[in-house]
C-alpha cells in the first residue's frame, strides 16, 4: 500500500519539494506503525503482572510459611502447671456452665505456641538461684511485689520438688515458681479475702471488690470467669480466672488461658493462693485449622484425650463442651483442646469428669509411639 502511495504521490502536479515531504512523512508514519503496538503490548504485560502482584499480597498468608507438623509423644510424662478443672463436679449440669469469652466455630483457626522449657527438667528446685531469681522477680512484677526478700525452702538444693527451692517473702505472702512459665503466691493470712458464694455472680461480685483492693489487672478492663471445681453437700468451690479483656473476644480466649491469675480458695471460700501463667504469645508456631466437635467425639469414645481412663461409653452424658489451651496431651505445646464434661460412675453415685482432646485437625497431628 505503501509503494502505491508513492506512485500515486509522484502523478501528483507539485513542487519536488512538496512531493518529497509527502513521501518523508509517510516514511515516519510507517515506522511509527511498527513502534506503537510493541509499545502496546509492553503496557499491557507490565499492567498485568502489577494487577497479579496486588491480588497476591492481598491473599491472606501467601507467602507464609508452611505450617510445622506438632509432633505428640505419646509416651511424654506431661507435667501439671494446667488451670484446669479438678475435684468432684457432681451431676447438675446446670451449674457447669460459665463465662466462656468464645467458642470456635467449625473451620476456624488458633494459634499454637512452643513450650521453649519443654526440654529441661520439670523438678526445679534442681535448677540454681541465678537462673531462677530473674524469673522470680519477672513474676514479682505481675503481682505488684515492690518489697520483698529472697529465701530459700532448705537450705540445700533438692532434687525431688517441681516448685522451685528459692522463693520471695513479700508482707502479703511467698511468691514460689511451679514452672518456668508460672507461679503463684501463697497467702500469709488465708483469712484475708473472703470470696465465697453460692453462686458464680455472687463469686464475681466479690472478685470486683477484691480487684479494687489488689488490681491485679485494672477493674475496668478485667475478665472474670468462674467455674466450678467441687459440688459439695455444704459448699461450692469455684475456680476465679481474671484476664485482661480483649477486643477481639479470640483474643481474651487466648489471653485468659495462658496469661491468667487463678485464685485457689479453700473449703470456706477464703482466697488462699494466686497462681499465674505467663506463656508468650507474641510469636506463635502458627494459626491452625481446629477439628469438628463431632472428630473430638470419636476420639474422647477411642481414648484419645486426658485422661485416658476411665473409658467412655457411646451413650455417655456429655453435658457441657468447651475449649481451652493447656498441655494435656504434650508438654511441647500450648495448645487447643475441646474440654468435654462426662457423666461417670464414681463409686454409689455419679459425676461429671473433664476430658481434654486436642482441637487442632488431625492434618497437622504427628503421633509418636
Amino acid at each position: 500500500m505503501n509503494e502505491r502511495y508513492r506512485q500515486e504521490v509522484g502523478r501528483i502536479q507539485a513542487s519536488d519539494t512538496f512531493k518529497q515531504q509527502l513521501k518523508d512523512a509517510m516514511s515516519r508514519q510507517k515506522r511509527g506503525s511498527f513502534r506503537f503496538p510493541y509499545l502496546k503490548a509492553a503496557l499491557c504485560t507490565a499492567l498485568g503482572l502489577l494487577l497479579l502482584c496486588a491480588i497476591t499480597l492481598s491473599v491472606p498468608g501467601f507467602f507464609e510459611a508452611p505450617l510445622p507438623m506438632l509432633k505428640i509423644d505419646r509416651q511424654e510424662i506431661v507435667s501439671s502447671h494446667n488451670l484446669g478443672t479438678v475435684g468432684t463436679l457432681g451431676n447438675n449440669a446446670e451449674e457447669l456452665a460459665h463465662n466462656v469469652p468464645y467458642m470456635p466455630q467449625e473451620g476456624d483457626v488458633l494459634p499454637v505456641y512452643e513450650n521453649p522449657w519443654s526440654e529441661e527438667s520439670p523438678y526445679l528446685s534442681e535448677s540454681d538461684d541465678a537462673e531462677l531469681l530473674p524469673l522470680l522477680e519477672t513474676f514479682a512484677k505481675r503481682f505488684l511485689l515492690d518489697e520483698y526478700q529472697i529465701a530459700h525452702l532448705h537450705e540445700q538444693l533438692s532434687t525431688g520438688m517441681l516448685n522451685s527451692n528459692i522463693y520471695l517473702q513479700a508482707d502479703i505472702g511467698r511468691l514460689i515458681l511451679s514452672s518456668r512459665d508460672s507461679a503463684y503466691l501463697l497467702l500469709s493470712d488465708p483469712q484475708a479475702y473472703d470470696l465465697s458464694g453460692d453462686s458464680q455472680a455472687e463469686v464475681i461480685a466479690k472478685t470486683e471488690q477484691f480487684l479494687k483492693e489488689y488490681p491485679l489487672v485494672d477493674p475496668d478492663e478485667a475478665y472474670i470467669d468462674v467455674s466450678l471445681t467441687a459440688h459439695t453437700p455444704n459448699a461450692n468451690r469455684w475456680q476465679i480466672r481474671i484476664s485482661r479483656q480483649q477486643d477481639d473476644p479470640k483474643e481474651t480466649l487466648i489471653e485468659q488461658q495462658l496469661n491468667a491469675f487463678q485464685l485457689t480458695l479453700d473449703p470456706q471460700g477464703h482466697l488462699a493462693s494466686i497462681s499465674c501463667i505467663a506463656v508468650d504469645t507474641a510469636q506463635p508456631l502458627g494459626e491452625y485449622p481446629l477439628k469438628s466437635r463431632q472428630e473430638a467425639l470419636q476420639e474422647l469414645y477411642d481414648g484419645t484425650c486426658s485422661p485416658s481412663s476411665p473409658a467412655i461409653a457411646k451413650d455417655a452424658q456429655i453435658a457441657y463442651t468447651e475449649v481451652v489451651y493447656g498441655r494435656y496431651l504434650s508438654d511441647a505445646y500450648d495448645m487447643p483442646y475441646y474440654k468435654f464434661y462426662v457423666l461417670q460412675k464414681m463409686g454409689e453415685s455419679s459425676s461429671y469428669i473433664p476430658y481434654y482432646v486436642i482441637a487442632v485437625d488431625e492434618e497437622w497431628i504427628q503421633m509418636e509411639e
